[in-house]
């Protein structure tokens, strides 16, 4: 039972850095045109921005983790 915990963990852990990534890749995008969507909702240089560049920065760091052979989906997601 522990080693089903640990992998939906694992599971939920993979797709949330996912979805992290994708708001700071649009983040970054809007930049292009002067816009900081996290800037604007949280307050520039705000604590809660700083976590949020942070999430990001781990989310990057966690889907490195599992990129292997080329490919970065795990095989839940094919």
């Amino acid at each position: 039972i522990i080693f089903k915990y640990l992998l939906i963990r694992r599971i939920f852990m993979n797709k949330l850095a996912k979805m992290l990534l994708i708001v700071g890749g649009i983040n970054w995008g809007l930049h292009a045109f002067e816009m900081n969507i996290v800037d604007q909702l949280l307050g520039a240089g705000s604590t809660g921005a700083k976590v949020v560049y942070i999430a990001v920065a781990l989310s990057a760091i966690i889907c490195m983790k599992e990129c292997t052979g080329g490919s970065c989906c795990d095989k839940e997601d094919k």
